[in-house]
């Protein structure tokens, strides 16, 4: 197998298939290890949530068990808050102390650094997720970036501000949220009247996907080795960043490119909900309020669609 050329960092920007390309991530993992190191028993993969712990552990609120008339109860941690999320195979012995599940492992900062520093993780791919903006800690970026011999080059996959806050609409309708746009309709019942009062309001994170961009990457994108895609050429995107970093053995046969385009996994993420919306049915005085609330967004999402750095809209 060739040498790495880079570390491809995807940008997870919610609503925008950071689920299904996490899970993408793990599969080529899984591969890479197999053909550089040929031995994945001796050599562990898996992947690394870096961030925030609390420091006590809290007991679950619902009964377990009972046994013998007593109730039993797990001591459990409450979920790690994630900024940044790894995918290494583990050089030396693997930390089992880490080890969450399988091949999932949970780190501090400091403690993931040291691992990088000591030269104890081959880092294949990476995911900067939304937590990092909430907590402020892109510093974790420049301090990888200086510890890794390879350039971190990032992708993301994007879309509308209309689409995503749609997307984001299903799922706070789904889980029951209370969004105080969301009121006019109990859980699990969806109109488009409903859906614009969201779509009009500081509930649909105006200017999210730009504060984001602009935190993980400076203020001149042109000058950052970046690659945005919109999400229905989600596949074609893990293609083009994976083969440019790595040799093609680390993606699988489905995702190379045949007469028919990039087959195997779904084109896109969609959700199944059939209420489909569309920006045409705003109202004049609606599409203004739109293009003004959301025109951060929409003017880097412009820019990706014509910056050369990013090709969007380039084969």
């Amino acid at each position: 197998m060739g040498d790495k050329k880079n570390i491809p960092v995807f940008l997870h920007i919610p609503k925008c298939a950071g689920i299904y390309v996490r899970s993408c991530l793990l599969s080529f993992l899984r591969r890479y290890c197999w053909y550089k190191y040929r031995e994945v028993p001796k050599f562990v993969c898996g992947y690394i949530e870096v961030g925030h712990f609390y420091s006590a552990p809290v007991k679950k609120k619902h009964l377990v068990s009972t046994i013998g008339g007593a109730h039993i109860e797990f001591a459990a941690f409450p979920p790690i808050s994630a900024d940044f999320i790894a995918y290494v195979v583990f050089k030396s012995q693997v930390p089992e102390q880490f080890r969450v599940d399988g091949l999932h492992f949970s780190m501090t900062h400091d403690e993931f650094l040291n691992m990088l520093e000591s030269d104890d993780l081959d880092v294949f791919a990476a995911v900067v997720t939304s937590e990092m903006l909430a907590n402020n800690s892109f510093e974790t970026l420049a301090a990888v970036n200086q510890l890794v011999p390879y350039n971190l080059t990032y992708f993301a996959s994007v879309k509308t501000p209309f689409e995503r806050a749609l997307s984001m609409y299903y799922v706070h309708k789904q889980q029951g949220d209370s969004i105080p746009s969301m009121m006019l309709l109990p859980f699990y019942e969806y109109s488009f009247s409903e859906f614009k009062s969201f779509l009009l309001s500081s509930d649909s994170e105006p200017g999210w996907v730009t504060k984001f961009l602009v935190g993980a990457l400076g203020d001149d994108l042109s000058a950052v080795d970046f690659l945005a895609y919109p999400i229905q050429r989600i596949n074609e995107l893990l293609f083009r960043v994976f083969s440019d970093a790595y040799d093609l053995e680390v993606i699988p046969e489905e995702f190379k490119p045949s007469e028919n385009g990039i087959l195997g996994y779904p084109k896109v993420n969609e959700t199944s909900i059939k209420y489909k919306y569309k920006l045409e049915d705003l109202s004049f005085e609606e599409n203004s309020r739109y293009l003004d609330l959301h025109s951060e967004d929409l003017a880097v999402i412009d820019f990706l669609q014509n910056a050369p750095c990013c090709k969007l809209n380039h084969n």
